[in-house]
């Protein structure tokens, strides 16, 4: 897992839990070092929006969508409100028509929807990329109360969770006859049937959105 991600959900789990392993001292650290992470994941991209890659460094010349989620869900309250809401829009300008959401969008504005190298991709795309841009408008809205944006991209989310392939019984589900990685950060196992963990994510993503509308 990338350190500024991993940095971010240690914070999340030892502080917002008031554990009583993690001072206070400790608590204060660890946000001050996940802004500096997150900080040092700025570039800006091509149209002049903050982009937020995953690495601390800003070598991965793009924004992910599921990263994205994780920084914005964990240490939300470390990123300044406009920031959040132009980079989920910037993602949201490469949603195909189809209702797909990028796995990423490079600072050059080019929308890349399969894990791997632009031009070997590993498989189809994964299967969480639409439940991260949900919980990713949910937890600006919770941030900031701005519904009149959730309205505006709302058509757009339920596209998302439309192309987010099903069984019949309504989990999230890969074609045996076309194994691929259903979760980003596990881009190299190919997996096929009914997938518990994409799954959660659409159960999770789906009580978001009745919340929102």
């Amino acid at each position: 897992m990338k350190l500024t991600i991993f940095i971010v959900l240690i914070l999340f789990l030892s502080c917002s839990k008031n554990s009583p392993l993690v001072s206070p001292n400790d608590c204060q650290w660890l946000a001050g070092e996940a802004k500096r992470q997150l900080d040092g994941c700025i570039i800006k991209a091509h149209d002049g929006t903050l982009l937020y890659t995953p690495d601390g460094k800003g070598h991965y010349a793009a924004l992910w969508t599921r990263d994205f989620g994780y920084m914005v869900e964990n240490a939300g309250h470390l990123l300044p409100a406009e920031n959040i809401k132009n980079a989920i829009l910037y993602l949201l300008n490469g949603q195909r028509e189809d209702g797909c959401i990028p796995d990423r969008v490079q600072a050059d504005g080019l929308a890349v929807y399969s894990a791997g190298p632009v031009d070997r991709p590993l498989g189809d795309p994964p299967t969480d990329n639409s439940q991260f841009m949900v919980k990713l408008v949910a937890d600006y809205v919770r941030k900031t109360d701005d519904l009149d944006f959730f309205r505006d991209v709302a058509p757009k989310l339920v596209a998302a969770m439309d192309y987010t392939p099903r069984s019949a019984d309504g989990l999230v589900y890969i074609d045996p006859q076309n194994p691929h990685s259903p979760y980003g950060f596990t881009d190299t196992i190919a997996k096929t049937g009914e997938l518990l963990f994409s799954s959660l994510l659409y159960w999770q993503a789906s009580r978001d959105l009745i919340d929102l509308f």
